[in-house]
């Protein structure tokens, strides 16, 4: 960027919003004629002597005009500029200039609050967090996201982070496995940090960085902490001793806390009985979703179909997640075996990576389902892959609130799923989608195997889908919870 600011005589900046205008005090700086559009940031990065270079509108001729009149007495405007730039090489006064330009943009009195999660892989949890940092209201909350460098076949939202302007801080002992001498230095690490920036609020997302997070931020003097359970780290599906770790520190950093949040109802009910804290420690907040992205849209589904090769009369049942243990994708599998057993139009995708992709296509090749199942694996296009989808389906063995299946849903896509935690919550059973208990994946398909067979009972659960889609499930109600949560908590000492 420099070097194309040292070959030019005049830079333009069309941007109808800067944040602190940093370009355009380089391009000053560097003594070339900076024409700017009045708007933002912008308007606070030129000293009065330069007014002539802002611009009231985005229009091109404007700009052109303006650029003309400076060529017709190039020595004026150089000179102005030129006295400019001797100012802003001095370094005080350039500080100076950023921190009155920060000042005015930000103003004073915003809150901040800290987001810590342990791994920023494509999950809901991390989405959740991702939302949680970009989606309050910047003029009250100043927030950041401190995570974790393991990624894994999964994918990562490193990129997705960055592109919507969320910059994470990545702490390199921060890992998801128990690892005691690491644990101990990335709390160490963690509480160093927390001294010196001073958070009003950290709000850890995820057990494991849910545990030490707390710690290092009590311990660093965090005026107010929050926990959000996307789900628990224990579960039925893990050896007894390791549950009973799980539950004894989730115990021990509950006093640390000043809020608990959980995104489901029944996350809620497990914590209780296992004995962390009471009723009162407990808050309510969905794991909201877009719904500008995530809606009907027939035209699109049937573009997406073509795309992929699937003829338009085809039943296509998905799926989209991890290919890991909870995900239980093997169940998939076994589902797409009874139904395309009875369903020659039966099309079955996936979409989503991870540990177990090996086996789930041998699982495929040994049921001779390979022109059956499409495995999609990791995709940026979720949204129109649902539009495709007639059917959806869950196989998870434990969730907290699977973001999923709202966003099906929302897209107008019936689930049939098992019934895990936060399920009931949102697919009520006979009327958008059916449940099943986890594990008996012949129920589930006998479901696939009813709708398939009663065109117009599919026909109903899309209708009651794409009118009857609750709201508290969207991303703009869960911002707000957080809002008022933050607010709530900044007038309590």
């Amino acid at each position: 960027v420099a070097a194309a600011i040292d070959w030019a005589d005049c830079v333009l900046f069309f941007s109808e919003g800067e944040g602190l205008g940093i370009v355009i005090l380089d391009t000053l700086a560097r003594g070339r004629v900076p024409v700017v559009r009045r708007a933002g940031g912008a308007s606070e990065a030129l000293p009065a002597t330069l007014d002539d270079c802002f611009i009231d509108s985005d229009s091109p001729a404007e700009f052109a005009d303006r650029v003309e009149r400076f060529m017709r007495d190039p020595a004026s405007i150089r000179e102005r500029v030129a006295a400019a730039a001797r100012a802003m090489r001095d370094r005080k006064e350039y500080g100076k200039i950023l921190a009155d330009q920060y000042r005015k943009r930000i103003g004073t009195g915003r809150t901040r609050v800290l987001h810590v999660i342990t791994r920023m892989i494509v999950g809901g949890a991390q989405e959740n967090t991702l939302a949680s940092v970009a989606f309050v209201d910047p003029a009250r909350f100043d927030s950041d996201l401190w995570t974790g460098p393991q990624t894994g076949t999964e994918g990562d939202l490193r990129g997705r982070a960055e592109r919507i302007g969320v910059l994470p801080v990545y702490f390199p002992n921060v890992v998801r496995e128990l690892n005691p001498p690491r644990d101990m230095l990335a709390t160490w690490q963690l509480y160093r940090m927390l001294r010196r920036r001073r958070y009003d609020i950290v709000h850890t997302h995820s057990s494991k960085i849910g545990i030490i997070g707390r710690l290092a931020a009590r311990f660093a003097g965090v005026p107010h902490v929050v926990h959000t359970a996307h789900g628990w780290g224990f579960h039925d599906h893990m050896a007894g001793w390791l549950r009973w770790i799980y539950v004894s520190l989730e115990k021990l950093v509950l006093p640390m806390t000043d809020q608990l949040v959980t995104v489901s109802d029944e996350t809620t009910r497990v914590g209780l009985a296992a004995g962390i804290g009471r009723a009162e420690d407990y808050a309510l907040i969905r794991s909201g979703i877009p719904t500008g992205e995530f809606h009907a849209d027939e035209a699109r589904g049937a573009e997406v179909r073509a795309e992929l090769g699937i003829a338009n009369d085809r039943v296509v049942i998905g799926t989209v997640g991890r290919l890991s243990p909870q995900k239980n994708p093997l169940d998939f599998v076994r589902v797409a075996a009874a139904v395309c057993a009875k369903h020659e139009r039966a099309h079955f995708v996936s979409i989503g990576e991870g540990p177990l992709r090996a086996e789930v296509e041998a699982a495929i090749r040994e049921a001779g389902l390979e022109g059956r199942i499409s495995l999609l694996g990791l995709r940026d296009d979720v949204p129109d892959l649902m539009r495709a989808m007639d059917l959806y389906i869950m196989t998870s063995l434990w969730e907290g609130l699977p973001r999923v299946v709202v966003q099906a849903l929302a897209t107008g896509v019936p689930v049939i799923s098992y019934d895990v935690a936060g399920t009931k919550e949102i697919v009520r059973d006979g009327k958008n989608g059916f449940l099943v208990p986890p594990g008996d994946w012949e129920s589930l398909a006998g479901h696939i195997d009813t709708i398939l067979s009663d065109k117009a009972m599919r026909t109903e659960l899309r209708h009651v889908c794409s009118n009857e889609f609750d709201l508290s499930f969207t991303e703009t109600k869960m911002v707000h919870d957080l809002e008022d949560l933050y607010e709530s908590l900044m007038t309590t000492k």
